[in-house]
């Protein structure tokens, strides 16, 4: 598996709970290897495998959960 490093600039995170219910959806997708948020920094590092998930994929993801997000 090959894999991709990404870094999402995440903003409207508040609290730890933010910070684990993104590290919770990124994780349990599939191909998600490591997610790493950062909520100091408003930064969401995500190692991948670009073939079962692609960058937009895990974008819209975070969106949905409510937040902004940018790379």
């Amino acid at each position: 598996m090959s894999t991709q490093n990404i870094t999402l600039s995440v903003k409207g995170m508040h609290c730890s709970s933010c910070v684990k219910r993104i590290e919770r959806a990124l994780g349990a997708t599939k191909g998600v290897s490591s997610v790493k948020v950062d909520l100091i920094g408003g930064k969401a590092a995500v190692v991948y495998d670009p073939v079962s998930v692609t960058d937009a994929a895990l974008k819209e993801i975070v969106r949905q959960l409510g937040f902004t997000v940018a790379a």
